[in-house]
């Protein structure tokens, strides 16, 4: 609260001051009568910020109740996989893994172990066939 007939820089005695917390302004009202508005931008603060993880769009609320979104879009990497008849891939939780797809036919040599795929020597024994 500024005292009553208090000069300001411009050496004009200010006869009273009133806020108006709705708007934001500071009305300073002169002994002449002239009056002097500050409009104070708080209308220009952040109210709420999120993320649409869907879209990837950012949301900036301000104080004033407008919005600005900003697209993320391009900071976002999207994977894809393709499957074959040989690899099964997927994406989960954004890992991306892959599955080798062995074969039931009889006589497939092919095995899974757990430090890789193996194929088994032949039993070339007479008699083996």
């Amino acid at each position: 609260m500024i005292a009553d007939n208090t000069e300001d820089a411009s050496g004009k005695a200010v006869e009273s001051v009133a806020f108006d917390s709705n708007a934001y302004k500071i009305t300073f009202t002169y002994t002449d009568g002239t009056k002097q508005e500050v409009d104070l931008p708080v209308e220009s603060v952040l109210s709420a910020v999120s993320y649409n993880g869907a879209t990837h769009k950012l949301t900036i609320t301000l104080v004033s109740g407008s919005t600005s979104e900003i697209n993320l879009a391009d900071l976002v990497d999207v994977y894809t996989v393709v499957s074959s008849d040989t690899v099964e891939m997927a994406i989960t939780a954004g890992a991306i893994s892959a599955d080798v797809k062995v074969s039931a036919e009889t006589g497939n040599r092919l095995e899974v172990k757990q430090d890789g795929l193996y194929v088994p020597e032949p039993d070339l024994t007479i008699g083996a066939f």
